[in-house]
């Protein structure tokens, strides 16, 4: 079996970092997924961030591709995993990990 090791590095400086929504609202990230996870081939995966308040859209870059959705959303992913998504949690679920999603993964809301 095959193990690979997930580098889950959101956004530093204690995740601190503040983005602007329509000029007005400030979302802070103050939770997230383990920074690093070692996942065996095969595992399920979950990742999430989540703010401090409700938010617009979401982002995950994952080996220079960005992944995005909004908060209304689909669900579906074209990359194979589900957004697991709700007014202030932004996260995705992959059912069985391959190789190809070992690395570093960051979400930015």
């Amino acid at each position: 079996t095959l193990m690979m090791i997930l580098d889950w590095r959101i956004l530093t400086a204690g995740f601190s970092i503040l983005f602007y929504i329509s000029g007005v609202a400030t979302v802070n990230i103050v939770s997230n997924s383990p920074d690093v996870q070692t996942i065996r081939t095969g595992e399920p995966l979950e990742l999430h961030c989540e703010s401090s308040s409700p938010y617009q859209w979401c982002l995950y870059e994952h080996n220079g591709v960005e992944y995005t959705t909004t908060a209304k959303g689909s669900l579906e992913s074209e990359r194979g995993f589900e957004w697991v998504k709700t007014e202030s949690r932004c996260g995705l679920h992959v059912s069985a990990v391959d190789p190809s999603y070992s690395g570093k993964w960051k979400c930015h809301l």
